[in-house]
């Protein structure tokens, strides 16, 4: 557990440092970001030959009417609109599409607002409103697939014949034709073995053809369990109830079984497309982020700051003179933050100078000069939850220079001055857009290597996973003030939750802090390994990873028996933060031990207490670590060896006491030295930590401002 928390964090947390207090702007009201993006798409739809098809289908006519209306407007209108951009039709993964639908969502959340005094009551009303799904619901639904499986088999003729074999083969493309098939009901094993498929981590599937494929084979699954249910409405009936009862208790006494529930019960009511309005209430209050990273300015500065002082060649041809020689770059590379509500953006500065040498010739003449360039060039990076994008280089130089000599034949030499006089001005100026061009190119080809790397890594290790696995995060935003890079994430699948209360309060000034919900850890250990399997070897190599030593219990060696351990496919990794207490819980279904094997689910669990001290942290460990199985009954000597030979290698994994002293980041920030922790608070399910370099450390290493 430790070992992903930390990693899924600090990878985060380096993610937005290597790339790169006040209140941020306040958000414009959900039909201005309606209107917004809708003039957008139409403006992006008014260069194609299919914009008025699409301003028909999507009823653009109709939603600005809509938005005429303002607060008084139609809320089943809205609905009815969303549906048909939330309707998998192909083309409407394109960002304009989905920028209209996320609008959209969030203005009928905000329409259909209810009081969170009054959810329960509310989630009580909705018996009465239950919709039945009836079999030409089911029909749309196989029809939906049906369409997105033509796009994605377009697509897949596009790779080549061979490439596109391969994939349906793979993908069990025959046995999903066969369940399309109008005249026979899907089986529903098969389906699911199917979307099991698609959510695999292999490369391509995150893809918008193959994710369309997947959503809606899980909606045709769906609507077939739904409409086959005789008990479908009792069953709705007594969700709604459970909700509202779990509802009237007070956020702050709910306990994490409560909020599994909560998830679980929103999930049910999606899946059989209940109540959308209810859900929406329920998860605007139940969902809020459970992750606020913020970064200071200065922190980011520490890593990108740096004096440029290197040589180069110079080849040029200016005005027909061949030119030869150095250039000598100095200068400093600053760091400023962009205030950005939407994304994070980064302006990198480079102000200096370039001091020349260079031996020209121009037929018989060879010129000796040296030049002065200013430079004052700018590159920005901009941070949102698709990735890091950078925008092209501006550079800005200006040129002086000096001929120190002509070499030409006696009668000429006058001629040659002469004429090198006259046309400086504009070699000056010319020789200043040549070196704007060589500093742009440099600048974003050292830029490049860096946005590739960070953004390779944010797309394989984060956002591609948890789009095979339809656990991406309901809300990833990025922004910047002058002084802060901040980030806010809400990650909870539909049949989860996040944070029901606020997080609490960080001091002013503090140069990293991280403040995560209890509802973090379960729900991306869910996405991220629920139901794996892991090894006794990759679990040795995650420990020597992150302590870079381990413990003899866990170590491979020829006279131990291999094991394993295979994860629940719900809250494998658990955690419960209050009172200066961390209890974690891991939930596995299979164990293996040499040729044995256990088919019983057991939760292992330990807690810590945790105190700040004057540099770091203390963890102390609360008694033993417990290993037992979630079935009470009789148990055999096996499974009670078993159990035994579990403990022992948590409590290994475990320590007894774990202490930290400071933060040292990586790459350019480790030569800055250790954060030093300045703030720790554990309760009410979340852990605040914020760290602050030392003062000697700020005095030594503040940017250079010109």
């Amino acid at each position: 557990m430790r070992h992903l928390h930390r990693t899924l964090l600090l990878g985060l947390v380096t993610v937005l440092v290597i790339l790169s207090s006040s209140s941020a702007p306040q958000a414009a009201e959900p039909d201005a970001q309606v209107k917004a993006s809708l003039d957008e798409l139409h403006a992006w739809l008014d260069s194609s030959k299919n914009g008025a098809a699409w301003r028909s289908y999507l009823r653009s006519e109709q939603l600005e009417a809509v938005l005429a209306q303002g607060d008084q407007a139609d809320q089943q209108a809205v609905a009815a609109i969303l549906e048909k951009y939330a309707s998998g039709a192909s083309g409407l993964e394109e960002p304009h599409f989905v920028a209209v639908r996320s609008a959209l969502e969030a203005w009928l959340a905000d329409l259909t607002y209810i009081r969170p005094e009054a959810i329960p009551q509310a989630a009580r009303d909705a018996k009465s409103q239950f919709r039945a799904i009836d079999e030409a619901s089911v029909g749309e639904a196989r029809r939906q697939v049906t369409q997105a499986a033509t796009a994605l088999d377009r697509f897949l003729a596009g790779g080549g014949r061979r490439t596109a074999e391969g994939w349906k083969e793979h993908l069990q493309w025959s046995q999903m034709q066969a369940e399309l098939d109008e005249s026979k009901t899907p089986d529903i094993r098969v389906l699911n073995s199917i979307i099991e498929i698609y959510q695999q981590d292999k490369a391509g599937l995150e893809l918008p053809q193959f994710l369309a494929v997947q959503r809606r084979l899980r909606t045709l699954i769906n609507r077939v369990q739904a409409s086959s249910d005789p008990a479908l409405a009792d069953a709705y009936a007594a969700n709604l109830e459970t909700l509202a009862g779990l509802l009237e208790k007070d956020p702050q006494v709910r306990t994490t079984e409560d909020a599994l529930v909560i998830g679980r019960t929103l999930g049910w009511l999606e899946s059989a497309e209940q109540c959308p309005a209810l859900i929406a209430a329920v998860r605007r209050h139940c969902a809020q982020p459970n992750l606020y990273v913020e970064v200071s300015g200065a922190l980011i500065a520490k890593g990108i700051n740096r004096e440029v002082d290197d040589t180069t060649n110079v080849v040029d041809n200016i005005l027909g003179t061949s030119i030869r020689g150095t250039a000598h770059t100095q200068g400093n590379v600053t760091v400023d933050l962009v205030p950005d509500p939407n994304r994070a953006a980064i302006n990198i500065r480079l102000i200096g100078r370039i001091h020349s040498d260079t031996v020209g010739q121009n037929g018989p003449a060879t010129l000796y000069t040296t030049g002065l360039t200013s430079v004052d060039a700018h590159k920005t990076l901009l941070i949102d939850a698709e990735g890091v994008h950078g925008q092209r280089a501006v550079a800005k130089c200006r040129t002086n220079t000096r001929i120190d000599d002509i070499s030409v034949g006696r009668l000429a030499e006058n001629t040659a001055w002469s004429r090198a006089s006259a046309q400086k001005p504009d070699a000056e100026r010319v020789a200043a857009r040549h070196a704007e061009q060589r500093v742009v190119r440099r600048i974003d080809s050292q830029a490049s290597e860096l946005v590739t790397k960070a953004t390779d890594g944010f797309q394989n290790k984060f956002r591609s996973p948890l789009l095979r696995r339809g656990a991406y995060p309901e809300l990833l935003q990025f922004s910047t003030t002058a002084d802060q890079l901040l980030v806010k994430m809400a990650h909870a699948s539909r049949f989860q939750v996040a944070a029901a209360t606020p997080p609490p309060a960080i001091e002013q000034g503090r140069d990293l802090a991280v403040r995560v919900h209890q509802s973090l850890v379960g729900n991306i250990s869910e996405a991220m390994i629920g139901g794996q399997t892991l090894t006794d070897e990759r679990l040795a190599e995650l420990v020597e990873r992150l302590a870079h030593e381990v413990p003899e219990e866990l170590q491979i060696a020829p006279d131990k028996e291999p094991w394993t351990i295979t994860f629940s496919p719900s809250q494998p990794i658990a955690t419960e933060f209050g009172d200066g207490r961390i209890k974690v819980t891991v939930t596995g279904t299979h164990f293996t031990r040499g040729e044995q094997e256990i088919r019983e689910p057991m939760e292992i669990v330990v807690e810590y207490t945790i105190e700040k001290t004057s540099t770091g942290a203390r963890l102390v460990r609360q008694g033993d670590v417990s290993a037992e199985y979630i079935r009470d009954g009789r148990q055999s000597v096996t499974q009670v060896a078993f159990k035994t030979f579990v403990r022992k290698k948590f409590d290994a994994l475990f320590k007894d006491e774990i202490v930290t002293e400071g933060l040292t980041l990586p790459g350019r920030w480790e030569k800055a030295g250790k954060l030093q922790l300045e703030q720790l608070s554990i309760s009410d399910g979340w852990v605040a930590l914020a760290w602050l370099y030392p003062d000697s450390v700020r005095t030594a290493t503040a940017p250079k401002n010109e």
